[in-house]
């Protein structure tokens, strides 16, 4: 009677509890350590079943389709899974129905996985404070103030050296400086570039600014007065309200500047380049003596046929000016720059030619006949020169 029970016993247990078919050993499960022990089957002691004698003749044959067994079966085998397999180490072998074969990989469960591998969802999140406290800001405030101190500390102390360094000649380079207001009266700053500074209200009064150069500068309600601008560059700067009476201008470059309201009476400007200046018109327009404004005229408005005769034109800038059939009857041109002028059909006769610059002009048709010329200052050509007979110069006169 107890072999039939075991009998029966087992096969029922198969039917519940089938065992997984023989597979093919993948690298990942033939890389997993065997069991130290493997766990016996549930003995007859464990489910709670009594053995009776082969003798009786109780009929046993719905025994194990009870429900109370059943329970008592599968809570024994589910407690000796457990301790066969810890639950951490444990691999999920999916099988292919169709192919006893195939064996796809393992799969990890999520406990195996670190904390780099979890998902969005799972990963635990720091609470904010639920307060804020000020105390943490005392330092890096602390920090930054003295910072800023210290910064304008620097701006402050900087400025007088800046201006000491210049008005002495040992720093020549000004270039991007606000200098506002600056008293640099009478100062030696012969060849300081300026440029791109603010230097608006500053006092150059008898400043030496030789050889300066002022590009793109703000000179707004400056005083240069009496200064030696000898050769100095105001190059597109902001030059209104400034005051040049009696300064000193000789061959100053003035391109592209606008100087309205601007006072130059008094001011000597020989050899000026006042192309492109802008006078400003009305009230506004710069003050300037008449010979200067003459020749801004000439520069800045070409008119064919202008009449220029007997004026003095000495030493003036008339550079690539249009003079087109232009009358220099009897004028005075000497140390005159006409260099690279488009100076066709004009009269020189009778005019003082002495120093003339004439390097790239064009003369075609031009008349000389008369013209005063000084053999030891003869006007100045080039191989660029368009000679009057119409050949390429030197032109010989």
């Amino acid at each position: 009677m107890a072999r039939h029970l075991n009998l029966s016993r087992s096969r029922s247990l198969g039917r519940r509890f089938p065992l997984p078919p023989p597979v093919e050993s993948s690298p990942a499960i033939r890389n997993q350590k065997p069991p130290s022990k493997i766990s016996p089957l549930a003995s007859i002691e464990d489910l709670g079943v009594e053995v009776f004698s082969t003798d009786d003749n109780t009929d046993w044959s719905g025994l194990l389709e009870s429900t109370e067994v059943s329970d008592s079966i599968s809570a024994v085998m589910d407690q000796r899974r457990e301790q066969r397999v810890p639950p951490k180490s444990r691999l999920r072998v999916e099988l292919s129905s169709l192919d006893d074969h195939a064996v796809r990989e393992p799969t990890i469960t999520r406990t195996q996985t670190t904390s780099t591998q979890a998902r969005p969802d799972k990963v635990p999140q720091r609470s904010a404070p639920s307060s804020f406290n000020l105390s943490m800001l005392k330092g890096p405030l602390i920090g930054l103030a003295v910072v800023g101190v210290g910064a304008g500390a620097v701006v402050v102390f900087q400025r007088p050296i800046l201006e000491s360094a210049l008005k002495v000649g040992i720093w020549k380079n000004a270039s991007g400086m606000d200098l506002q207001r600056a008293n640099f009266r009478g100062a030696n700053l012969a060849g300081v570039s300026f440029d791109q500074s603010n230097l608006s209200g500053v006092n150059f009064e008898q400043a030496n600014l030789e050889d300066a150069t002022f590009i793109e500068t703000n000179l707004d309600n400056a005083s240069l007065a009496r200064a030696n601008l000898t050769r100095a560059r105001i190059i597109r700067a902001s030059v209104v309200f400034t005051n040049f009476n009696g300064a000193r201008l000789n061959n100053a470059d003035l391109l592209g500047s606008s100087v309205e309201r601007s006072n130059f009476t008094g001011a000597v400007m020989r050899g000026v380049n006042l192309r492109g200046v802008k006078l400003g018109a009305g009230d506004r327009t710069a003050r300037l003596d008449p010979p200067v404004r003459r020749i801004w005229q000439i520069v800045n408005q070409p008119q064919p046929r202008r009449n220029l005769a007997n004026l003095d034109l000495s030493g003036a800038n008339l550079s690539s000016s249009e003079l087109v059939d232009v009358n220099f009857n009897g004028a005075n041109l000497s140390f005159a720059n006409l260099a690279n002028a488009n100076l066709r059909g004009a009269n020189f006769r009778g005019a003082n030619l002495r120093g003339l610059n004439l390097t790239g002009a064009r003369l075609n048709g031009a008349n000389f006949r008369d013209a005063r010329l000084d053999r030891r200052d003869v006007p100045r050509t080039s191989n660029a020169t368009i000679c009057p007979n119409g050949s390429k110069g030197p032109c010989r006169f």
